[in-house]
């Protein structure tokens, strides 16, 4: 790694205090926000770097688009969603929202954990290649957004 290369950190500040839990290591207990887990984490599967890419996409969807990737009202529906839903394309959310990115953001929210990307490096590459494909135009309806 040099110096110039970018580190990115991931945290759940949904972690900080979850009202009527005495540890975070109790039995029988999800640890997370609802809007922010993998299907995994759901689910209990093991975990890997993919879970937390899961988790980034969805921080990045709703900075892009100022929306969660599912159009849901409860904890409970979130999860499900998580499970079986299909996420909002996000061009049906912006109009011309621009492929390359939608592809992106896409794989990042992939059910499967082996049909993500296997890291965050590998996920920010991938955005900085889809930014980097953008016409002016689409950069300029990107930027809008956030």
């Amino acid at each position: 790694m040099t110096n110039d290369e970018p580190i990115i950190y991931l945290s759940d500040f949904g972690l900080s205090k979850v009202l009527g839990m005495t540890s975070l290591t109790e039995t029988q207990t999800q640890v997370g926000t609802p809007s922010y887990m993998s299907p995994e984490q759901i689910t209990d599967i093991p975990l890997t770097p993919a879970s937390d890419v899961y988790a980034l996409t969805i921080v990045v969807y709703e900075t892009l688009l100022h929306q969660l990737s599912f159009d849901v009202d409860s904890s409970f529906a979130m999860t499900v969603a998580h499970i079986e839903g299909i996420p909002r394309r996000p061009s049906d959310i912006a109009v011309n929202f621009p492929a390359a990115l939608e592809s992106v953001l896409l794989r990042g929210l992939a059910k499967d954990p082996l049909d993500r990307y296997a890291s965050a490096r590998l996920f920010y590459e991938a955005f900085v290649q889809a930014v980097s494909s953008l016409t002016e135009d689409e950069r300029h309806m990107v930027y809008q957004y956030i």
